[in-house]
């Protein structure tokens, strides 16, 4: 874990100091235990520009700690991000936060406290301007997608998106009419009513090479 190495290696010297800060050293920082949570509010500002990874896997405390920390362009060396048991009240204004983060390619989201209308979530999602990886896995609650197919100016530059929550064919149909660069895509959770595959609206997917798919 980055918080770690920075914490065992920082108070030797000057020289491994500088080492530690210095650009071409990157760090995955994993927040697993909740006693991680101050350690890494402190050390995060040191090396905010070198961080390639985050795990935040604190549940208990995740959104007072999401609050607590600033995303912003410093972050410039982020590429993946992984959430768990994000509140429905904090996930919206988190993911719009992600905007600015110019390497971000991996966004994965699990919580149990999302349920309702996913719109303005999954459009949050696709205007990410780097991202190729999604997953948002909700713990099989119930949720609705109502948005309309894309236009051009909305596509989004995902290339594997997992849904792992309850949908229709018709809202599959829906959301990956945004993601024409799609190669792997991977459906976790059944179909939520009596809808078949074949009444989905034609998308042109000429990069998809891989589709997994959950059968009851």
């Amino acid at each position: 874990d980055g918080i770690d190495i920075y914490e065992a290696f920082s108070n030797i010297n000057y020289r491994f100091q500088q080492l530690l800060t210095s650009s071409p050293v990157l760090y995955k920082i994993e927040l697993i235990y909740i006693s991680s949570t101050e350690r890494f509010m402190f050390i995060c500002q040191q090396i905010k520009h070198q961080i390639y990874s985050i795990n935040f896997q604190i549940p208990a405390h995740i959104n007072e700690l999401l609050t607590s920390f600033i995303i912003d362009s410093s972050l410039n060396r982020l590429q993946s991000l992984v959430i768990e048991d994000i509140q429905s009240d904090t996930i919206l204004s988190f993911i719009i936060a992600l905007k600015c983060l110019p390497r971000l390619f991996s966004l994965d989201i699990r919580t149990m406290h999302i349920m309702g209308n996913l719109n303005d979530i999954y459009r949050s999602i696709f205007a990410l301007p780097t991202l190729k990886y999604n997953k948002l896995h909700l713990y099989g609650n119930e949720c609705s997608i109502s948005i309309p197919l894309a236009t051009g100016k909305q596509f989004s530059t995902i290339e594997y998106l997992e849904i792992a929550h309850y949908y229709t064919f018709d809202e599959l149909s829906d959301l990956i009419s945004y993601t024409p660069k799609l190669r792997r895509l991977n459906l976790s959770h059944i179909n939520q009513d009596d809808s078949t595959i074949e009444t989905m609206s034609p998308i042109n997917l000429e990069n998809l090479t891989s589709i997994s798919m959950y059968t009851n």
